[in-house]
Order: C-alpha cells, then sequence, then structure tokens
C-alpha cells in the first residue's frame, strides 16, 4: 500500500455476546407453581366440494335470511337442509 494510507485496524471486531440463559432450558427451570398453558389442537377440516346451481329467488330470500336470523353460513343451511330431507342417504361405508 501507498504510505499515504493507514493500514486496516488491527483489531477485530466485537462479537455478540450470548445470552445470560442460553445453556438453561425453560421447561425444566420453570418456577415452582407456575401454570402450564396448552394449546387446543386445531379442529379438523372437512373438505368440500365446490357447487355450482342456479336457484329460484324465494330460495335465495330463504337461504338470506336464515344467514342473518339463525347466523349460519349459507352452504351450512344448505347441507343441514339436504341432510334433515335425505339423512344417510348414499353414504359410503
Amino acid at each position: 500500500m501507498s504510505d499515504a494510507m493507514p493500514e486496516r485496524p488491527t483489531t477485530s471486531r466485537r462479537l455478540p455476546k450470548p445470552a445470560a440463559d442460553v445453556n438453561v432450558d425453560p421447561i425444566e427451570n420453570a418456577p415452582p407453581g407456575s401454570r402450564r398453558v396448552f394449546s387446543a389442537p386445531a379442529p379438523q377440516k372437512v373438505p368440500r366440494t365446490p357447487v355450482s346451481t342456479r336457484l329460484d329467488d324465494e330460495t335465495i330470500y330463504i337461504l338470506n335470511r336464515v344467514k342473518l336470523d339463525e347466523k349460519l353460513k349459507i352452504y351450512e343451511a344448505i347441507e343441514l337442509a339436504v341432510k334433515e330431507k335425505w339423512g344417510s342417504y348414499g353414504i359410503k361405508k
């Protein structure tokens, strides 16, 4: 290098210090009397098949009223109606 430019400093970079509890297992060292909270398992998702159909105005009106009054989703109302009308008709075993 040229004499005008100084050499790089010889000091190395400072490394971050590890946390004080880096080797401590939080489960084994829980304070006595502490409550452990377990989350509930996620609900199983039911596979659904998309259905596209044309409905008359009266049926759409009924479904919208059920949606508002009963707080059901439209697909839930249709599923309930089909199961009530035909039950387990044709279920594969």
